[in-house]
């Protein structure tokens, strides 16, 4: 399904909003005198992305979304998953098996690059810590941190389908013992992390969400994730265990 949406933009500005819902691909982006991307908020209204809140998480991810981790190299030490290890993939570096290592990243830049392209409705920057958002896409310019024992809410609305994406041109820091909160419907399954840097956490935190990094990805020793991690670069983990929701 394609089509355009109208909207009226900052101004009085008429903002033509183009969306495809083609299975196996999350795109949407809006027109006013040119194309406007990323870092280009289209105002409070979340409405103008309902045309991909209501993609699966299996469409935006195709064949990652059976994954726990993925990434050129991995470190894996003591850690438990229920999705498929990346180390798999590694073991197997060419070819054109849907398996190998080659396909997988080069189907992750997919994702990476149609999550990031995604227009913003609003602006974020510093600590997380103590917020409580909406969904909505949102966009960092430059590092995005949350401090030592930092607490996120995610409040979905009543919207189980609630889509939550945080665009951050630089790298994510999470502080040790950190907890990720998702309440009123918001789910795992919904929550996207890209970044053109590094995701980092410290060591006992509770997170959440699909972690899309062309940096190297460490949640930190003795963390938890619900979601999948997923990088363009390296993933160390120790201690880490992994829960990755079903399809949706």
């Amino acid at each position: 399904m394609k089509g355009w949406l109208e909207k009226n933009g900052p101004a009085g500005a008429l903002l033509l909003i183009a969306f495809s819902l083609v299975p196996g691909a999350a795109s949407a982006y809006f027109a006013t005198f040119g194309v406007g991307t990323g870092g280009t908020p289209v105002g409070s209204d979340f409405a103008l992305t309902r045309a991909v809140d209501r993609l699966t998480t299996a469409a935006i991810l195709g064949v990652l979304v059976n994954y726990s981790t993925l990434a050129p190299a991995i470190t894996e030490t003591s850690s438990t998953m229920n999705g498929i290890s990346g180390s798999s993939a590694i073991e197997n570096p060419s070819g054109q098996e849907s398996t190998s290592a080659t396909y997988l990243l080069d189907q992750l830049r997919t994702p990476y690059a149609e999550m990031m392209a995604l227009p913003s409705n609003a602006q974020i920057s510093g600590d997380l810590n103590g917020m409580t958002l909406v969904p909505g896409v949102y966009f960092d310019s430059g590092a995005l941190n949350m401090a030592a024992s930092g607490v996120l809410t995610l409040d979905g609305r009543g919207d189980s389908n609630s889509l939550f994406v945080f665009q951050v041109t630089g790298a994510v820091g999470i502080g040790a013992g950190s907890l990720i909160k998702l309440t009123n419907g918001a789910q795992a399954n919904h929550v996207y992390w890209v970044t053109t840097g590094a995701f980092g956490g410290g060591a006992g935190s509770a997170l959440v969400g699909n972690v899309i990094a062309q940096g190297a990805a460490n949640p930190g020793a003795g963390s938890t994730l619900t979601g999948r991690l997923l990088s363009l670069a390296a993933i160390t983990i120790t201690s880490v265990t992994i829960t990755t929701p079903r399809q949706s």
